[in-house]
């Protein structure tokens, strides 16, 4: 045998032993020297490599294997382990190139192997890092109650193919409504009615699992101050609240309640200030509180000094008996929503006429008949309290020829003095 016979055959027996080795025999001819079959060309499964495309929790990842004689007769001559998935589908490929694709579902770097088929020899090792959703903030960390809120969750991978990728829960809303985003922001939007520290959660949509929590403070409407403290009774009065966050999307998110008024009537506002109007009846101090709508929750009380119409005086002192006479009430409130507040009684006339006039005076006419000292009173029409009481002098007209004036008998009839004059002895 020649040299290069030998050593053909040593190589043909050394290929048998590894399996696949590639060989050329020596000469290159149809035959070897001794007439023995030309050598055959044998290729061994080799891997040069192993990519994959950017993999994500809960996202599916494609695993390439790249090389030589990776596919066979039968089918591939590779496999693939993967710790990243419990299995791994296979997508098929080339001689040159072969795929697998699964969802890994945890975080981290994962280890992996192709393993030949034959002999399960390991031929190449490998990692693959699989990056996790990640929440780096949420906002806002206040709300106000009563009105929307929108929820804005950071960070990344928020977004898969199927859409959102994650999910949040926050206890101040049953059902936050979600406003989409992209893959670093993602919004959502409620309407929390409750007031105080409201938790709540970001949640992974493939595995359950919980990314982040948070709080929120729902604060309630806030009231600095309610104004007027002083109203008259008998006359409209604006109650004004001052403070924040004082409307909501149906309007505003208080409520007054004043004991002055069975029913103020709300005129609206901003939501730095709401008025109500109403007309109070009776007097004295009239507590009242502002209620947050949404909870019912007692924001502010309040008290007002429902102040009855003021009398300073009533003039003139001195009338003349069977002369018309113009009695003047002046004050303060004197005015109330459906006129007058106040009522002239005077016991020298039976109906005094009411002339009108204004805020602080106001006058009655009448004509008295009887002489003397005449009382009378100034009453509020809302209460019926007497407000004033006030005399007139009455005093007789002067008699023709001379003759002297009348004597007060001291007598009262009906409300009015009879009297006598002096000369003739009339009575009247």
């Amino acid at each position: 045998m020649s040299v290069c016979t030998r050593t053909a055959a040593l190589f043909r027996c050394a290929a048998a032993l590894l399996g696949s080795i590639a060989l050329t025999a020596c000469g290159g001819g149809a035959s070897s020297v001794d007439g023995s079959p030309p050598a055959v060309a044998v290729v061994m499964t080799e891997v040069t490599g192993v990519h994959s495309n950017v993999a994500e929790a809960g996202q599916p990842v494609t695993l390439v294997v790249d090389g030589r004689q990776l596919l066979g007769a039968e089918g591939t001559n590779v496999q693939v382990a993967w710790s990243g998935c419990a299995s791994l589908a296979p997508l098929g490929g080339t001689v040159t190139s072969q795929s697998w694709q699964c969802t890994p579902m945890g975080v981290g770097t994962f280890s992996g192997s192709v393993i030949e088929t034959a002999s399960h020899k390991v031929l190449w090792t490998f990692q693959v890092n699989v990056s996790g959703l990640s929440v780096t903030g949420i906002t806002p960390s206040v709300a106000i109650a009563g009105q929307p809120v929108t929820l804005v969750l950071e960070g990344t991978q928020l977004v898969g193919p199927s859409g959102m990728s994650v999910q949040i829960e926050w206890f101040g809303c049953p059902s936050p409504s979600p406003l989409g985003g992209t893959a670093t922001t993602q919004s959502w939007q409620c309407m929390p009615l409750v007031s105080g520290i409201s938790p709540g959660r970001v949640i992974e949509i493939a595995s359950g699992r919980i990314l982040a929590t948070f709080q929120v403070d729902v604060q309630p409407p806030t009231v600095i101050g309610v104004s007027p403290a002083i109203a008259v009774a008998g006359q409209p009065v604006t109650l004004v609240v001052n403070g924040n966050q004082l409307v909501g999307p149906g309007g505003m998110s208080i409520q007054l309640e004043w004991f002055g008024c069975p029913s103020p009537s709300p005129l609206g506002g901003t939501a730095t200030t709401q008025s109500w109007q109403c007309t109070p009846v009776g007097t004295g101090m009239s507590p009242g509180r502002v209620i947050e709508i949404a909870s019912g929750r007692i924001l502010a009380t309040f008290q007002v000094d429902v102040q009855p119409p003021t009398v300073i005086g009533v003039s003139p002192a001195i009338a003349v008996a069977g002369q018309p006479v113009t009695l003047v009430v002046n004050g303060n409130q004197l005015v109330g929503p459906g006129g007058m507040s106040i009522q002239l009684e005077w016991f020298g006339c039976p109906s005094p006429s009411p002339l009108g006039g204004t805020a602080t005076t106001q006058s009655w006419q009448c004509t008295p008949v009887g002489t003397g000292i005449s009382p009378g009173r100034v009453i509020e029409i809302a209460s019926g309290r007497i407000l004033a009481t006030f005399q007139v002098d009455v005093q007789p007209p002067p008699v023709a020829g001379g003759r002297s004036v009348v004597t007060k008998t001291g007598r009262w009839v009906y409300g009015y003095e009879h009297l006598t004059d002096s000369a003739s002895n009339l009575r009247w």
